[in-house]
């Protein structure tokens, strides 16, 4: 038998060493955990991510400022009602990110004080429904505070 016949044998359904053939052959943990990557991965060559340890401390603690916290407010887009209501530039970029397929979720992010919400997609890295994974910032809209805190040490 030649090794071409013999890999033939050993692999009579063609599967691939892929996403589609673990979960084709039931290795439903791997793929999905494959799945949680790539996605990130195309988050990340379209968007920027907000660094970890900033983003935990968000959702934990909310915000240092001068004179003390800013709480933060993590709002799903099927549920944001608040003004300043987002603008058509801000639609058109969700919109695109939709079509991506990267992300688990939308989210608005917006601080005390602070007029000018943030649009956020999220991936998790986990395929558990409990995992917040890496958070990225698709849009803005009013823009007079600088978003560079969000970023710093975002590997």
């Amino acid at each position: 038998m030649s090794k071409k016949e013999a890999v033939a044998v050993k692999n009579p359904a063609k599967v691939t060493v892929s996403l589609p053939g673990y979960r084709e052959a039931g290795f439903i943990a791997i793929a999905n955990h494959l799945d949680c990557r790539f996605r990130d991965a195309i988050a990340v060559e379209h968007y920027r991510k907000i660094s970890k340890d900033v983003w935990d401390d968000l959702v934990q603690y909310g915000h240092e400022v001068p004179g003390g916290q800013i709480r933060v407010h993590l709002t799903p887009v099927k549920e944001y009602l608040s003004e300043p209501f987002p603008n058509s530039e801000v639609l058109v970029k969700l919109i695109e990110a939709k079509g991506k397929r990267c992300f688990d979720g939308f989210c608005v992010m917006s601080l005390d004080n602070d007029p000018d919400p943030v649009l956020l997609g999220r991936v998790r890295l986990k395929p558990d429904y409990n995992n917040i994974g890496n958070a990225y910032v698709i849009a803005r809209w009013g823009g007079d505070i600088s978003l560079d805190w969000l970023y710093k040490v975002a590997k």
